[in-house]
């Protein structure tokens, strides 16, 4: 099984001569808040497809606390709306390790963000 959205693409993996099922979603994060609340429909919708277990990686552009961008400003994002939908797919956010940031900006002010992740269903 595998499904494709404007933000994602999932796909369901089954383990050679096993049971054991579980699903990836690749995604890639809008910059407005508009796209980014239509990407967290997207998500949803994905979800409720099947409960076996679910990874969903990659780009959301978004970060969720303020202390994961270097300037701890937060302009215009969708921090609550991130944390409802991990809350909502009881995904878990394990800690980074190798550093505190995955994207930046080189310019007069760097600006350091962590918008890249690894979120796991607690199953």
């Amino acid at each position: 099984m595998s499904s494709c959205g404007d933000y994602s693409i999932t796909c369901l993996f089954q383990i050679v001569g096993g049971d054991f099922e579980w699903a990836f979603t690749g995604v890639y994060s809008p910059h407005t808040k508009f796209d980014k609340l239509r990407m967290w429909e997207e998500l949803h919708y994905t979800r409720g497809g099947w409960s076996d277990p679910w990874c969903v990686a990659r780009d959301f552009n978004e970060i969720l606390h303020s202390h994961e961008r270097s300037t701890c400003v937060c302009p215009s994002n969708t921090m609550a709306e991130f944390r409802e939908f991990m809350n909502f797919s009881t995904l878990m956010d394990p800690p980074l390790r190798g550093g505190d940031f995955t994207w930046s900006r080189s310019k007069d002010n760097a600006v350091c963000s962590r918008l890249d992740r690894f979120l796991v269903s607690v199953e």
